[in-house]
Parts: structure tokens; sequence; C-alpha cells
């Protein structure tokens, strides 16, 4: 799922200075209310939104512009491959061949309706383990050998 996009503090801020509360702001930017709560909170903690909902634009300008994301330097930061030296060479073919594995491993997984959600379930930690290695030995993922156990499990059960 991809990510929202960053909140726009600039938005919030003048929503909030125009009188809107904060439930108001949350529907208007299509945000959680909690996660404007917490955006809130953190323009407080910084100085930037005063009580009464007063902006101070000048600290908001201040912090935005220590704040900056980096711009990243292609050139800079990645070494040409006639630089690489041996070792980093082997690991660049071993680090190529595991994607290639993946990539063919992941492809003959047949497509089927999924749902992405997020359980937590206490398992044991030798099963957690067997569970990671069988599935870095196959090149699938943990959730792959997991669905495929449980599959295996009910369909053993199915006629009982």
């Amino acid at each position: 799922m991809p990510r929202r996009p960053q909140m726009d503090d600039k938005a919030l801020l003048r929503l909030l200075e125009a009188g809107h509360g904060q439930s108001e702001a949350a529907r208007a930017l299509d945000y959680p209310t909690g996660t404007v709560t917490a955006r809130v909170k953190k323009l407080r903690d910084r100085g930037i939104l005063k009580p009464g909902n007063m902006v101070d634009w000048e600290a908001l300008e201040a912090w935005e512009s220590g704040h900056r994301p980096k711009v990243f330097q292609a050139e800079s930061a990645i070494p040409r491959i006639a630089e690489l030296n041996t070792d980093e060479m082997r690991e660049l073919r071993e680090m190529l061949a595991w994607w290639g594995d993946r990539k063919r491993n992941t492809a003959a997984i047949p497509e089927r309706n999924t749902h992405r959600t997020r359980r937590t379930y206490w398992i044991e930690d030798a099963l957690h383990e067997a569970v990671k290695d069988q599935a870095e030995r196959e090149g699938v993922s943990q959730a792959e050998m997991i669905n495929r156990a449980l599959r295996a499990y009910l369909d053993a059960t199915e006629g009982s």
C-alpha cells in the first residue's frame, strides 16, 4: 500500500488559525484525527502553534529551513563498477544472483486474491526460526511459508 503524502503543515496551520477544530481540519485534509492531533502537538512543542491557535509563521519558516531533506547526489553516493574492489564485486554478484533467484521463485507463485492484514500471533521461537530458514532457502516470504502450512493443515483436517 502506498504511503500517504506528508501532511501539509501550512494548510493545517491555516485551518487552525481560521478557527477550525482539529477534527474539522482532519476531515478537510483527509487525515485521521489522531494524526492531526499528533501533528498539532509537535507544532506546539516546536513553538510554531501558540495558545489560541495563533501561528508563529517565522518560527515555522526557521524550523523548515533547518530541516529540509538532503538531496541525494547519485554521482557521489554510488561508486562506478570499475571502482569496486574484488570483495565488493563478489558481493555485487552474490546480490544479483540472490535477486534473480527471488524473481524466478516469486514468478512461479500463482496470482491469488490476498488480503494484507497485520495480526499478532504468539508462536514458539523454534517454529519461527524454522519458517524463516525455510523461506530463505526457498527464496519466498515468511508469509508464503505460513500460508502454505495453514493451507496444508486445513486441507488435511477438511475431511475430519
